[in-house]
Order: C-alpha cells, then sequence, then structure tokens
C-alpha cells in the first residue's frame, strides 16, 4: 500500500512535481484527530465511519453532475500536519479498492449494453449515407470510452492495486493543483469561451437574411465557403469562431475548457492562442484542399490543443500523472472513431489539419525529454502569447462585423 508520510522533498526539489508537492493541501486546523475535510471545514468523525462512508461512494449522480452524498477526498488523521488524499490512507484504501472494483463493474456493463446496440444502429445509418448519424455517434463514442475506460481501469485495479492507488492519488493531486493556479492561468480559455458564446448568439438570434437556396445567413458571411476561399481568404480564421448550432458550442466548449485549462496551468499560459490559432489556420487549409463541402467550427483548434498536449505527455512524462498521456492517447482513439462513425457531419480534414499544426509546434517547444514543466514565463513567450491573443481579438471581431454586415 501507499506510504502515507510527507515525503522530504520541498516544492522546489527538481524531483519532485509542483503536483505532488506534500504541502499541495492547505494545513488543518485541527489534526489531533479523524476526520473529513471538505470545503474548507473539518468534521470530526471516527474511523469506522470514514471507511462506511469511503466504502458507499458518493451515491446516485444528480441533476448537476454530482452524487447524492459528498465524496470522501480528502482526510485528517491524528499523526497528520495537514489534510491527506483519502486514497493515500494505508487505513482506507482496501474501502476504496472495493468501492471502485464495484463502481467500474456497473459502469462497463451498463455502458456497454447501451454502447454495442448504439454502434451497430450508427453503422447502419452511415451504409445509408445519413448525415444525422453524428447524434447517434457521438451518444455511441460517450458510452464506448465510458465502457472501455471502465474495462481497462477495472483491470488494472486487479492486476496491480498499488499501481492503481498511485495513480488516483497522482490524478487528485494534479487535478487539485490545476484549480488552485489563480485567474491568470485560465482566464484565456474562459475568455475564448465567452467570445464564441456572443458570436454564437449573433448566429442564432439574429440570423440576417438567407442566401440563395436558403442557407443560413452565418454561412453567406463568413463560414468556409470552399469556393469563396480564393477571393475572401478571412473565412479560414473567421469560420472557426463560428458553429453551427448551441449543441455544436456546448460539445467544442466543453472540450476547450478541459483542454485549455491543462495547457494553461500545465504547459504556459501564453501557448493557448498561438497553438489553437495556428491549429485553426491549418485545419481550414487543408479542409479547403481536401474537401468541397462548407464547414464551421473551431474543432481544428481545438484538436492542436489536443495535440499539443499529447506530446507534452510524451516528452515531460516524469513531471505528469502516469496515466495523463494514455488517456490522451484513448481519446484520440475515440475521436478518430467518431471522424469514421460521423464522416458525413464532421470536417474531419479540419481535424487532422489541426491536429498535425499542434503536435508540430507540440515536437518544438518539447524537444528535448528534460525539463520543466509547466515552461517558465519569458519575454519571448509573453510576447508570442500576447500576438496571438491580438490576432484572435481581431478575427473575433472581424466575424462579428461580417455577421452583422458592418463590413
Amino acid at each position: 500500500m501507499l506510504d502515507a508520510r510527507p515525503t522530504p522533498l520541498g516544492p522546489t526539489s527538481p524531483e519532485l512535481p509542483a503536483w505532488a508537492d506534500p504541502t499541495l493541501f492547505t494545513a488543518s486546523p485541527q489534526a489531533t484527530e479523524w476526520g473529513i475535510f471538505h470545503a474548507g471545514k473539518l468534521a470530526p468523525m471516527p474511523l469506522a465511519e470514514i471507511v462506511a462512508r469511503v466504502e458507499a461512494g458518493p451515491g446516485v449522480a444528480q441533476w448537476h453532475g454530482g452524487g447524492e452524498r459528498a465524496e470522501v477526498v480528502l482526510v485528517t488523521r491524528p499523526e497528520s500536519a495537514r489534510p491527506l488524499a483519502a486514497v493515500e490512507c494505508p487505513e482506507l484504501q482496501a474501502a476504496i479498492l472495493r468501492r471502485d472494483q464495484q463502481a467500474l463493474s456497473k459502469a462497463r456493463r451498463k455502458n456497454g449494453i447501451v454502447f454495442y446496440p448504439l454502434l451497430a444502429f450508427t453503422v447502419l445509418l452511415d451504409l445509408g449515407l445519413h448525415t444525422f448519424a453524428i447524434l447517434p455517434a457521438i451518444f455511441a463514442m460517450s458510452t464506448g470510452a465510458a465502457h472501455v475506460e471502465a474495462w481497462l481501469t477495472l483491470n488494472k485495479l486487479k492486476s496491480d492495486p498499488d499501481k492503481y492507488l498511485r495513480g488516483i492519488a497522482a490524478q487528485l493531486r494534479y487535478a487539485a493543483w490545476l484549480t488552485v493556479s489563480g485567474v491568470k492561468h485560465w482566464c484565456r480559455t474562459c475568455a475564448m469561451l465567452i467570445i464564441w458564446l456572443v458570436i454564437g448568439c449573433v448566429e442564432w438570434f439574429l440570423p440576417g437574411p438567407p442566401g440563395v437556396g436558403g442557407e443560413p445567413g452565418y454561412i453567406i458571411s463568413a463560414a468556409l465557403v470552399k469556393s469563396a476561399i480564393a477571393a475572401e481568404p478571412w473565412r479560414l480564421l473567421t469560420a472557426t469562431m463560428l458553429h453551427g448550432s448551441i449543441i455544436h458550442y456546448i460539445m467544442n466548449a466543453s472540450a476547450m475548457f478541459s483542454l485549455g485549462l491543462l495547457l494553461e496551468r500545465g504547459a504556459n499560459r501564453y501557448l493557448l492562442t498561438p497553438v489553437w490559432l495556428a491549429g485553426a489556420l491549418a485545419g481550414s487549409l487543408l479542409s479547403w484542399a481536401g474537401t468541397s463541402t462548407t464547414s464551421v467550427g473551431a474543432s481544428g483548434g481545438i484538436l492542436a490543443v489536443f495535440a499539443f498536449l499529447l506530446v507534452m505527455g510524451q516528452r515531460r512524462q516524469s513531471r505528469l500523472p502516469p496515466d495523463f498521456g494514455s488517456s490522451l492517447v484513448r481519446s484520440l482513439v475515440m475521436i478518430a472513431m467518431l471522424g469514421l462513425l460521423a464522416w458525413g457531419a464532421i470536417d474531419n480534414a479540419a481535424h487532422l489539419g489541426g491536429a498535425i499544426a499542434g503536435a508540430t509546434i507540440g515536437y518544438f517547444v518539447f524537444r528535448s525529454d528534460d525539463g520543466t514543466l509547466p515552461l517558465r514565463d519569458t519575454s519571448v513567450l509573453a510576447a508570442i502569447g500576447r500576438i496571438g491573443d491580438s490576432l484572435f481579438v481581431v478575427a473575433a471581431l472581424f466575424t462579428m462585423a461580417k455577421l452583422l454586415r458592418i463590413i
């Protein structure tokens, strides 16, 4: 089992990533007894009751995504000077393993029951060349991802419980470290999502007069209409600011929120907009070269951020949680399968172009396997970041002007 004693390495030690620092969690106001530490408050509780709560788990998922009970994440123990992750506490690890094995078995079974019939249905729609296969494909891939993830994780738990617990502890610490970074490490992600939402509201609620053939006004104004690119090359970027529907926006926004936070906090805040812009432009160019259909969406840039993080996971394995890279690889497989199943509605060329751009930048930034993470702020990175921020804002304002027919 895991050694719950704090390691002597300090936060500035080169051998210890910042998220693995034993002082990551705040000091406990009362560390002389067992208890659950939640929302900055300590609830003293006997060890037997904590074990029972851990094994019971969060219960049935509620409408807001959380469980019916608060999950036991941090605990205090009599000899600990500060809160300790429950998974790092030897007295709770057996209960955690029992709980997770039961939950993973249930998730594998439940998602498998939905996934395989839905996958067959989606394939039949594809054979019939139905473009609306996008919706069943999305549900098939989401349930399929959950099914495969539960299956792989369950195998890991059974084959090596100690390694499984260490991985969970690392993920918990890394997630906690990401969220305590401060505004400067996630403001660009939020700003991009807000800007896309404002542009989307203009698209959806102030659509303007339709074009020839009844096409929506935003298609005529700023979409990636392939026949118009030679005369209006600005569409290569304006199209990436648009989303075809609210569902399209929600999908891209949810992906960008998690990936953007990982890049801003985990790599460097100044790299987010340059990486996204490079991927968006590369995706539009490859789509223009390889397809004839009109398209919109930020997915090319999002795939660039994804590919950049994938390279970071490969080049900086020692500075990241053990499952960081492998989880991204599994996500990449699911994205590829979604592209195949919903090929009639997804611009795979744009996705591929964005991924190539992001991976190229990643291999340049992480040229060696050794180095710090996050990357230190430098004047060069700051200048690149500000140029990227400015270009993003200019592209967004120009897109808005085109939608409102100001220019």
